[in-house]
């Protein structure tokens, strides 16, 4: 292995917006591309999984490898592609063998954390970088995350040669640059012509294939620029910093981010909703002194804190500070535990034990595959040490009751259930009741099991905890509870299609729903979910591991949508769990 004299760097992102290369070049060209050219600490390299796949007919996965080991990077950043197919990013694999294996550092990127969908993979992930960079919101993470220490909030460093205030003549009085063709931005444009304010409009790159320096152009040439986002978005994007460094006045809806990093009134005007927008627009047009003091301001801010220059040097600085744990190992051996793949999760979490002797959840890990194995002396060991470790009685007792549980120990499983119901009597939490629950539930207390898991409800999503409960039933052959819990699955809140396909392909299959009640269950997932979203949902179950999951919401989906692509996935799942067996 090489070592490069200077800090060097691989980036990995996509050569094409939407990896289409009908949309051109991707926006990183004039954001992290320009970084990299002003990056004098050190080297790069760029490498696109979509032009390596269209080139090579295979995933750069190999490649990149290879290129880690040669090169020997300071760090390894992704952007991450939140599209269904899987070429377009490095596989889980090669995430681990990075991090782990390999000891080079790997930062994620993402520009949409603020939808659930896309922080829900970014979680998730999170474990297998050094870094999860969120550029669109500073908060969305706050509170949601397991794993704070690796969320870094930073916005997307912006291309100061091409956003700039030209010192040109502000011949467009007031603009919005991009689509109209969602989030009511067709109305609010009206709404403000309605009120006799001319406002130009171009679409962006895949609608008007505008290029970055006509955009740019227009942003020079406007007085007031504004930005139209739907009502919540607890976040920024990237028009929040073109335009400031444009010289433009921003105008902002109230319920963005933008007041995070910028300061409203002084740096942008922030308005509430379409009738304020047009006042504010009105009152800056009257009053040019104010407007240019205020659009300088924010130029000045984002001038010096936003453009590419010195942004490598910001994400290696946060890298450097992180100290190395055993999130990696810990979050494998899960998705290995979810393949049933126990004496693979027992090597890892062996690894992980050498980082973190004292982690509480890796000896219970452990003491479960040893059990899976048939393995009671090694199982006993790791639950002796567990229970010596300090740690938060519920969640403690809690593990131990499901643990003991799983080893068929009745008076411990009864004696830790009895000490956790305690603490869960003070606080209701959704986790720990589903431990207990499960507990109770493998030693035979049916009804007090199955009472103490619904506990879960009040704080957790409650299509996931209905299919985790009734896979239980099904797991300990207990299937006469299953259809009571139905009329109350399909009364909660949010039936989640995913889940709702894989429960009915599970319950058809123990005879608890019959053909022409399976066939109405089926009709009503597969409503709620497109091909692309089903696309996204076998993504992330790849990644945890869910493979079995995977597979029977996939075949729900294909009995009434024979001719679907999900067809593919459906076959490589398919050869991945017999390899697995």
């Amino acid at each position: 292995m090489t070592t490069a004299i200077m800090p060097h760097i691989i980036f990995v992102g996509e050569k094409w917006a939407d990896s289409n290369p009908s949309f051109g070049i991707s926006g990183s060209e004039h954001s992290f591309w320009k970084a990299l050219d002003r990056y004098k600490e050190g080297t790069y390299e760029i490498i696109h999984f979509d032009e390596f796949f269209q080139e090579n007919n295979q995933t750069a996965d190999k490649f990149l490898l290879e290129r880690c080991a040669e090169t020997n990077p300071a760090f390894v950043f992704i952007t991450w592609m939140f599209l269904p197919e899987e070429h377009l990013n490095p596989t889980l694999e090669t995430l681990f063998t990075i991090e782990t294996k390999m000891n080079i550092p790997v930062a994620t990127w993402w520009g949409d954390s603020h939808l659930d969908s896309v922080f829900q993979l970014a979680e998730m992930l999170a474990p297998f970088t050094t870094k999860t960079v969120v550029a669109d919101s500073a908060t969305n993470h706050i509170g949601k995350t397991k794993h704070p220490s690796r969320f870094f909030s930073f916005p997307i460093p912006t291309d100061s040669s091409i956003f700039f205030d030209a010192g040109n003549v502000r011949d467009i009085p007031v603009s919005f640059l991009g689509s109209i063709s969602h989030d009511g931005r067709n109305e609010f444009i009206e709404n403000i012509r309605a009120a006799g304010i001319e406002i130009f409009n171009q679409g962006g790159q895949r609608e008007a294939k505008l290029t970055v320096e006509q955009y740019a152009s227009y942003l020079q040439r406007s007085a007031i620029s504004l930005n139209i986002l739907k009502k919540p978005f607890n976040a920024v994007n990237g028009r929040v910093f073109e335009t400031t460094l444009s010289g433009a006045l921003l105008l902002e809806p109230e319920w963005s981010e933008a007041s995070h990093w910028f300061e409203p009134y002084a740096e942008f005007v922030p308005y509430s909703d379409v009738d304020d927008a047009i006042d504010k627009i009105r009152y800056y047009q009257n009053n040019d002194a104010e407007r240019i003091r205020i659009a300088k301001s924010g130029h000045d801010k984002a001038h010096l804190l936003y453009t590419s220059d010195g942004y490598w040097s910001r994400i290696s600085e946060e890298i450097k500070a992180f100290e190395r744990d055993s999130a990696a190992l810990s979050a494998y051996a899960e998705i290995q535990i979810n393949k049933e793949n126990y004496s693979q999760a027992i090597e890892i979490l062996l690894d992980a034990e050498n980082i973190d002797p004292n982690n509480f959840e890796n000896k219970i890990r452990l003491s479960e595959c040893y059990i899976r194995c048939d393995k009671q002396g090694d199982a006993l060991s790791y639950i002796q040490q567990a229970k010596e470790l300090s740690l938060d009685e519920l969640i403690k007792n809690a593990h131990l009751a499901r643990i003991e549980s799983l080893a068929g120990n009745v008076e411990a499983t009864l004696e830790y259930a009895k000490r956790a119901l305690h603490y869960l009597g003070i606080d209701k939490t959704g986790f720990p009741c589903r431990l207990v629950g499960e507990a109770l539930i493998r030693i035979g207390s049916i009804e007090d099991g199955v009472t103490v898991f619904l506990h879960a409800l009040s704080s957790e999503n409650q299509p996931a905890t209905y299919m985790r409960l009734i896979k239980l039933l099904i797991e300990t052959n207990l299937i006469q509870f299953v259809p009571g819990l139905i009329p109350n699955y399909l009364a909660s809140e949010q039936i989640d299609p995913f889940v709702h396909l894989y429960l009915g392909s599970l319950m058809h299959k123990e005879g608890i729903l019959n053909n022409s009640d399976f066939e109405q269950w089926l009709s009503i997932g597969h409503a709620m979910i497109g091909e692309q979203e089903l696309k996204r949902r076998i993504l992330l179950a790849k990644f945890q591991g869910e493979l079995r999951f995977a597979s029977s919401a996939i075949k729900s989906y294909l009995l009434l949508n024979p001719q679907s692509s999900v067809s593919r996935d459906l076959e490589l799942i398919q050869t991945e769990i017999r390899l697995a067996s």
